[in-house]
């Protein structure tokens, strides 16, 4: 079960990230 809870993790990390990069970039536009 370890492997599945660590790609559940991995997978909710990395669309954070994505998310964060959005909103990054949405905000240098702004400036």
């Amino acid at each position: 079960d370890y492997d599945e809870d660590h790609q559940e993790i991995m997978t909710d990390y990395a669309d954070d990230l994505q998310s964060i990069k959005l909103d990054q970039q949405e905000h240098k536009e702004e400036r």
